[in-house]
């Protein structure tokens, strides 16, 4: 039995070919799946460590490294049963679209989210990525950073100059959030995962 049914009931009517096998049987596409530190672009990153594993949830030995960024934020999400959660991170810097709305560095849907463990400072959740919300699936790979895009460029409204942050990048249209990536959504929809929120201490990140 796959992992999805194990854990939310075997009602849920979602097609996925993810949800039908174990980690054994189809272990997640690392041609496609690829480790993504986004540290350097993320919000809070010096003060903050988020990680997401890909994991099947027995052991170290069976878990990959996925995402690795600053401060995190946990939202939930509609009435969806399973409820439906957004894990996201904001983009560095105070960046913006041009609309002065914060720059998301990624958001990531996910379901039957349980905490497992609170150890000092670091926080432990199991989840599944949620199949449901493909719009929310904006998670990008290995050397997405928009704040060196040709036309991204520095505000200098007198409202932001004025700002305790100052002047800040704002991000060409269509960056807001990273594009879908529907090859990455196919190779790890349904899959468990594990989140991990590490408190870092106190800096600028």
């Amino acid at each position: 039995m796959g992992a999805i049914k194990g854990r939310v009931g075997h009602s849920l009517k979602i097609e996925c070919p993810n949800c039908e096998y174990t980690w054994e049987e189809k272990p997640p596409s690392l041609g496609v799946v690829k480790m993504t530190d986004l540290r350097s672009i993320s919000r809070g990153s010096k003060r903050s460590r988020t990680k997401v594993y890909l994991t099947d949830g027995y052991g170290r030995d069976r878990e990959f490294l996925w995402l690795d960024f600053g401060e995190a934020k946990m939202l939930t999400r509609g009435d969806d049963v399973p409820k439906t959660w957004c894990l996201q991170s904001y983009l560095a810097h105070g960046a913006t679209d041009f609309e002065e709305d914060s720059a998301i560095t990624l958001t990531l849907p996910l379901m039957a989210l349980e905490l497992e463990m609170v150890l000092g400072h670091n926080v432990f959740f199991k989840a599944l990525i949620d199949p449901r919300h493909e719009g929310d699936f904006r998670v990008p790979r290995p050397g997405y950073n928009p704040l060196l895009h040709q036309d991204t460029y520095i505000c200098t409204r007198d409202e932001c100059r004025k700002h305790p942050s100052g002047e800040h990048p704002v991000v060409p249209e269509g960056f807001y959030t990273p594009p879908f990536d529907y090859e990455l959504f196919e190779a790890v929809k349904c899959r468990p995962v594990q989140v991990v929120m590490i408190s870092q201490g106190i800096g600028n990140g």
